[in-house]
């Protein structure tokens, strides 16, 4: 249940019918663009872009988090005598680098993945301009928006109740659960980007550097296969 019909657009002006109440082309006698010459208009205007200017913003674009031991795969043929050449003459760190790339690449093949566009940053300014449509941001602070999100969660699990565990992709579901549910999650990002937004975090960065961090406390190494808790994990 979306509390603030976030599936409906923005309404569009009717461009088209300038022209026909300002004659010529909706041009007057100085040769200035009807609806332009309009102070009305032009103050509006102007209070739309300061409004859209005074609120935060998410980056439009990240740099993904280096995995840490890439640049120090150019050094492993000093390790290995011959510069890291076996008998066949096949550099040992090379084979076995394409290998682990044909391995990740079968794998994403094999992944559901999103669309490239709208961004977090798309996403947040069209939610933004339907709140400002209705007035509705008065009433959009953090703590309301946390307990909007968690009640729509709670709308989520709603779907899942009772019907035990779900395979990927859901190939038991119909399409009308498929889509109530994608209505569902749509609501809890919607009030996830206006909570960020709200609180000045940057989401788009922060989920990086939190991935980043995550693989530090969980180096592939050690935990591989395992769901342990890295308090769990002893070096």
């Amino acid at each position: 249940m979306a509390t603030n019909g976030h599936s409906g657009d923005p309404p569009t002006c009717n461009h088209g019918n300038h022209e026909a109440h300002n004659g010529s082309n909706g041009v007057d006698s100085n040769g200035v663009h009807g609806p332009a010459a309009s102070p009305s208009l032009l103050k509006e205007k102007t209070e739309k872009e300061k409004k859209e200017k005074e609120r935060f913003s998410f980056s439009q674009e990240t740099q993904t988090p280096s995995h840490g031991n890439h640049d120090n795969q150019h050094d492993h043929g000093a390790h290995n005598g011959s510069n890291g050449v076996d008998s066949n003459g096949v550099h040992e760190p090379l084979k076995k680098k394409e290998e682990e790339e044909k391995m990740e690449k079968k794998e994403e093949l094999a992944r559901f993945t999103f669309s490239q566009e709208p961004s977090f940053e798309e996403v947040r300014r069209l939610q933004a301009q339907f709140t400002d449509e209705r007035d509705w941001r008065q009433f959009h602070r953090p703590r309301n928006l946390l307990l909007a999100m968690v009640g729509e969660v709670g709308e989520v699990s709603e779907l899942f109740q009772w019907r035990g565990e779900a395979a990927e992709g859901l190939p038991d579901w119909t399409e009308p659960e498929r889509e109530q549910l994608g209505q569902e999650l749509s609501d809890v990002l919607i009030y996830l980007l206006e909570l960020a937004a709200a609180c000045h975090v940057d989401l788009p960065r922060a989920a990086l550097r939190k991935m980043a961090l995550n693989r530090l406390k969980y180096p592939a190494s050690k935990v591989h296969g395992s769901a342990k808790k890295y308090t769990e994990y002893t070096d």
